[in-house]
């Protein structure tokens, strides 16, 4: 009996001030607020928990936005195994809107591509 082949999927994660985002396909599939906690180990883990639990069958995680926390949660999602081969990638970028963290994840990917 075969196997279903499963597609992989490509995730931009954006890690700004204020929020957390993840991308993919064009659209926001998941966002939420990071609060102004004063634990920030604690709202690092909160933060890498909520957003590895959203991503399924990943092929390539972009990761990116202003803040340090996005080093964290690279950490995070290489310390669990993923099955096959997943590109983890890390870039700095300004604190964006929600159009241009689509807009600057579909560039990346489509750059990728054109390589």
């Amino acid at each position: 009996m075969q196997h279903p082949i499963i597609p992989s999927i490509d995730y931009g994660i954006y890690i700004g001030e204020n929020k957390a985002s993840i991308v993919s396909e064009d659209q926001i599939l998941f966002q939420t607020d990071i609060p102004a906690d004063e634990d920030k180990a604690r709202q690092t883990l909160n933060c890498c928990t909520a957003i590895f639990s959203r991503i399924k069958h990943p092929f390539r995680i972009l990761i990116f936005g202003p803040t340090p926390m996005k080093y964290a949660l690279y950490m995070f999602i290489d310390s669990y195994p993923t099955p096959g081969y997943t590109v983890k990638e890390v870039f700095v970028s300004p604190d964006l809107e929600d159009d241009d963290i689509i807009a600057f994840t579909k560039r990346h990917f489509d750059l990728r591509i054109s390589l």
